[in-house]
């Protein structure tokens, strides 16, 4: 045969995987070792289908152009050999999912060049909008009831847009690092509690404007279930810096978010009280309790 051709079949004691090349491009002003954390995280913490477990897909850093971006590819083992496209496809979901959610644009290479001048006021009507949206979005999440509409305006021009592929992990129970909380826009997400034994159980599923992760905003605790993506999940992200600045500014606020925080924390004890959580406590010792780790968190003097 004067063509070159690949067998794919099984080998003694070896299941039959294909290995797949899934190519991007980023700019070269972002650090390979960032791109290659965000992505890798992304990938190894998602069970996708089709997709092999060991050996462990990796992202690698595979040249850099002169007109201006890196090349990437992630690689993985395909366990059916059939779906080989649509494998690839949501591999490159998860890819540029993963990329917005940390701030990254993929690089597109650019065939002419194009000036345009930019129309100021039709910018800003649009960002306006989107803040007006934004607005709409937090007036409908409980914690947030209280806040005047200067307030409300600020934290709206902070929050971030965070997207999430079907099977992403959004939040990790006991993760003690993500102090953010998120407000689904679009999409599904469910909630599970994880017992010492490694025993899960599903408690909610939450949809278009549901919050979650309001403890670990304002109060640093650790996450208290794992949450997530049943479809491909769109949030607004809004992090402990932009809170603190309204919260600095009218520390009250403190004390009259505590008590949805107890609410909320009574109900997710008794939810986990069947996998050996601790049994739910009165409401105002919790909500006590709670309004002094805000102080502390913020370092509040009220």
């Amino acid at each position: 045969m004067k063509n070159k051709f690949l067998v794919l079949g099984r080998r003694t004691d070896e299941p039959v995987q294909w290995r797949r090349w899934v190519w991007f491009n980023v700019g070269l002003d972002i650090s390979p070792s960032r791109v290659i954390n965000v992505v890798e995280t992304a990938i190894l913490n998602t069970d996708i289908a089709n997709v092999a477990k060991n050996p462990q897909p990796n992202c690698v850093l595979m040249d850099m152009d002169n007109k201006g971006y890196a090349r990437y590819a992630i690689r993985y083992w395909l366990t059916d050999l059939a779906p080989d496209d649509p494998t690839d496809g949501a591999i490159r979901w998860h890819i540029m999912t993963a990329l917005q959610r940390a701030g990254l644009k993929l690089a597109l290479e650019e065939k002419s060049i194009h000036i345009t001048k930019e129309n100021e006021k039709y910018d800003e009507a649009i960002h306006q909008r989107e803040v007006l949206l934004r607005i709409k979005t937090l007036r409908r999440v409980e914690l947030f009831s209280t806040m005047t509409d200067a307030e409300l305006k600020a934290l709206a021009e902070r929050l971030r847009y965070s997207p999430f592929s079907r099977g992403n992990i959004i939040t990790q129970q006991g993760d003690e690092r993500s102090h953010w909380l998120y407000i689904i826009i679009n999409g599904e997400a469910d909630v599970f509690l994880t017992a010492p034994d490694g025993g899960k159980r599903l408690i909610n599923t939450l949809a278009k404007g549901s919050f979650f992760g309001e403890m670990a905003l304002l109060t640093g605790a650790p996450r208290r279930a794992s949450v997530l993506a049943k479809t491909d999940v769109e949030c607004y992200r809004l992090d402990k810096e932009a809170f603190e600045e309204i919260l600095l500014a009218r520390p009250s606020i403190a004390e009259e978010v505590s008590h949805i925080l107890a609410v909320r924390t009574a109900q997710l004890d008794s939810a986990a009280q069947d996998i050996g959580a601790a049994s739910q406590r009165d409401l105002s010792q919790s909500r006590g309790e709670i309004l002094a780790t805000i102080k502390r968190f913020f370092s509040l003097n009220i």
